[in-house]
């Protein structure tokens, strides 16, 4: 049997349920195998540096790169570097944001706050 991606047009609801329960399945699978893998098919990622350094980016965007107009579905993640003690030159906050209109706009889908210990771990991440 061959793998099957990802696809963001499926499932279609003009579908027998059948292919609508396959197309779900079949797409639940791929989003887990993407989160495992640590890489989401069809997006491109680029930091964008601002104020901020190659090593420390404010912000990295990833860009569906599969659709007919490319660059209109966006996922920010806004980051916020430590400057002292143990989260010194670490992310203490990341801010996921979507768009839908090449990034003019974007709603926030969550955002994460970093604590870390005097030995640098992270034992807490609070999501708001």
């Amino acid at each position: 049997m061959a793998y099957t991606n990802y696809q963001i047009e499926k499932p279609d609801p003009g579908d027998s349920a059948v292919e609508v329960f396959d197309d779900t399945k079949d797409n639940f699978n791929a989003i887990l195998h993407m989160i495992m893998g640590g890489a989401v098919e069809n997006w491109d990622s680029s930091p964008t540096i601002g104020a901020g350094s190659a090593q420390q980016p404010d912000s990295i965007e990833f860009t569906y790169n599969a659709d007919s107009a490319p660059n209109e579905r966006m996922v920010q993640i806004q980051l916020t570097w430590g400057t002292t003690g143990p989260s010194e030159n670490q992310v203490t906050q990341a801010i996921f944001r979507y768009s839908i209109n090449s990034g003019t706009a974007y709603d926030i889908i969550k955002t994460a706050a970093f604590a870390y210990s005097e030995a640098g771990a992270v034992p807490t991440v609070t999501w708001t």
